[in-house]
């Protein structure tokens, strides 16, 4: 397609028509999975990545402090 489009006679609406084809496969599988999950089990994954999160943060933020020299007792 990149060939034939560069070369002409290929029209951005192919292109885009045959774009929305691949994305709407590529989304399928993501759309079942949204489908299958409850409200509780999307909050319990999200506070479960929250919390991994703020301890990743927690720790980069405690080196970045050593490195500058400005390490407080709290």
């Amino acid at each position: 397609m990149k060939t034939h489009y560069r070369r002409g006679g290929l029209g951005d609406s192919i292109v885009k028509n045959r774009l929305i084809e691949v994305l709407e496969q590529l989304l399928v599988p993501i759309q079942k999975k949204r489908q299958s999950l409850d409200r509780s089990s999307v909050k319990k994954i999200l506070q479960q990545g929250q919390e991994k999160a703020l301890a990743k943060a927690a720790t980069t933020l405690q080196k970045v402090r050593q490195a500058m020299g400005i390490c407080y007792l709290s």
